[in-house]
């Protein structure tokens, strides 16, 4: 009975250690999770709650922000699978570029200007750019109204190679002589241009209204046989909103303003002891050309005899002596010829009669 009872007692201590170790065993396991699984959990919740805190966070007014830098929220990167993470990553820190930021001054910078390279052809036409700069500076280019092709084609047809004019078929288109003149009235160059389209320009103004002039009163045997013998005299030239005549384009604007000597050359009166019109329009880019050419060509030609002592020359070096300075050095350059400083000077009669028919 004795044995039966200590057999008894013992099978309920097996029984007590068997329970107590497999409550120990669980409370092992309980303690050995997996780390990862931890991480998914707690991971999954924080990035959760960062992104609520981007999304709730209430838009800042300018006062709020610095003065000098604007933050702008332009992309927020998709939440990252993190299953992977390890156990000794840091999982506290935000991903990086999760949220970018642009940081600028008060005001958003004005697109840059392209460089010259970039710009189309039209627009080259269009403006006077500094080829290969990195700013282009776009300074319109000064548009002429007058139709100088049209008037070319009239000198070419109706004025020789020598200057004679052919008045009689001339007047037959005068209406294309005076669409000219027209285009000319209103010309921003008189008062935009540069020096040398301002100084072509004056000329074209004179020569083409003298040629007018002439053609209106045509036939006569002397621009003098008009306007009682002055027409040059005569306002009748308009030019932006003032009227001119022939004699203030030449000694108030041309004379004084561009002091040039040369000038006397190629402006022409319709007389034939005057310097040949040319017969081509005069450009900004042929002035030079032509004020040397026609000098020299008037200088060596007919209507002055030029020796080393003596010279017999146009009237036009006594009107305009002021213009020359020293008359006799101003005639030595361009005819060649070494001339005395006292030498005789004499100034030819003016022939008036007209410089063609």
């Amino acid at each position: 009975m004795v044995l039966k009872n200590k057999k008894v007692k013992l099978q309920s201590y097996f029984i007590i250690f068997i329970v107590v170790a497999v409550f120990f065993s669980c409370s092992q396991k309980q303690n050995t999770m997996n780390p990862r699984d931890q991480i998914v959990d707690s991971d999954a919740t924080d990035v959760e709650k960062r992104m609520d805190t981007v999304t709730q966070e209430p838009v800042k007014t300018s006062e709020e922000l610095n003065t000098t830098q604007v933050k702008e929220i332009t992309s927020i990167e998709p939440k990252k699978d993190i299953s992977g993470m390890k156990s000794g990553e840091n999982k506290s820190e935000p991903e990086k570029n999760e949220i970018k930021t642009v940081i600028t001054g008060d005001k958003r910078p004005s697109s840059p200007l392209p460089k010259a390279e970039s710009i189309s052809q039209e627009q080259l036409d269009k403006y006077k750019i500094n080829k290969g700069s990195d700013m282009v500076k776009e300074e319109p280019i000064i548009r002429t109204k007058a139709n100088y092709s049209l008037y070319n084609s009239l000198l070419q047809k109706y004025v020789s190679s020598t200057g004679a004019v052919n008045y009689f078929e001339l007047k037959k288109e005068m209406k294309d002589l005076e669409e000219f003149i027209s285009g000319l009235s209103n010309d921003p160059v008189f008062e935009k241009g540069s020096r040398n389209e301002k100084l072509a320009f004056w000329i074209n103004v004179y020569n083409a209204n003298t040629l007018l002039m002439v053609i209106q009163n045509y036939p006569l045997k002397s621009i003098r046989d008009i306007y009682k013998g002055n027409p040059w005299d005569v306002k009748w030239i308009q030019i932006g909103s003032r009227t001119y005549s022939l004699n203030q384009i030449e000694n108030d604007i041309i004379r004084p303003e561009f002091k040039e000597p040369r000038i006397h050359f190629v402006l022409n009166c319709a007389a034939k002891s005057c310097p040949p019109l040319y017969n081509k329009v005069i450009t900004k880019d042929n002035l030079e050309s032509v004020l040397e050419s026609t000098t020299k060509k008037f200088i060596t030609g007919s209507e002055n005899k030029i020796g080393n002592n003596k010279l017999e020359i146009s009237s036009i070096f006594d009107w305009y002596r002021d213009d020359f300075g020293a008359v006799t050095s101003f005639i030595s350059t361009y005819s060649g010829v070494k001339i005395s400083k006292d030498a005789k000077i004499t100034y030819k009669k003016y022939d008036w009669s007209l410089n063609g028919n």
